[in-house]
């Protein structure tokens, strides 16, 4: 994964955000770099906001950054990169939180009579 640490070459600095769109697709990850400490911290905090769990803003966030890298063409349009891009993270964000509604949890154990249930309910 990218990260703020990987400092991309001064000249992408001063790129538009749709320049740097243009270097992704032409697989340059130093226009990635720059692009993901551009809106890292934004996109992060809309994540966890959606998806209440730190665990899955991280992964929620790492794929947001991994669509850019696999479909940059698919962000060329109307608007700022910038919205297209929080449009892009608030929309894997509620499917992921779709996809863990979906998911298939273990059945309960059914107490008998005289069990108690082991976080501090009946009987202790």
């Amino acid at each position: 994964m990218i990260t703020a640490k990987q400092a991309p070459s001064n000249n992408l600095i001063n790129l538009s955000d749709e320049r740097l769109l243009q270097l992704i697709a032409g697989r340059d990850a130093d226009a990635l770099a720059e692009l993901y400490d551009r809106y890292a911290q934004t996109l992060y905090s809309l994540i966890a906001r959606i998806v209440r769990d730190q665990i899955a803003a991280d992964k929620v966030h790492q794929e947001t950054f991994w669509q850019v890298w696999q479909k940059p063409n698919t962000f060329a349009g109307q608007g700022s990169v910038g919205a297209r891009l929080y449009r892009l993270a608030r929309t894997t964000g509620l499917n992921w939180l779709r996809a863990e509604a979906l998911t298939p949890r273990p059945p309960l154990p059914i107490l008998g009579e005289g069990e108690s249930r082991s976080d501090g309910g009946e009987g202790q």
